[in-house]
């Protein structure tokens, strides 16, 4: 996973553990925080651009998922 577009003058460091923000609606529902997508394991930055970005490892392997469960509330 590559995250990119993070702020210069944003601190990340290498085997820093990247967890989601969350943004759940007035009903709870939505992405949750604190769900842990990897850790940083290669951070490209160069200080004469505005951003850098970050190579992630996850523990899962995307490319043999394939089947996802969606759980709506109704």
């Amino acid at each position: 996973i590559i995250f990119d577009h993070i702020v210069i003058t944003d601190k990340i460091s290498m085997n820093e553990k990247v967890v989601t923000k969350g943004e759940l609606n007035a009903q709870g529902m939505g992405i949750p925080p604190g769900l842990i997508l990897g850790s940083i394991t290669k951070i490209n930055k160069l200080e004469s651009k505005p951003f850098q970005n970050a190579l992630i490892s996850t523990p899962l392997n995307l490319g043999k998922i394939s089947t996802v469960f969606v759980v709506i509330e109704t």
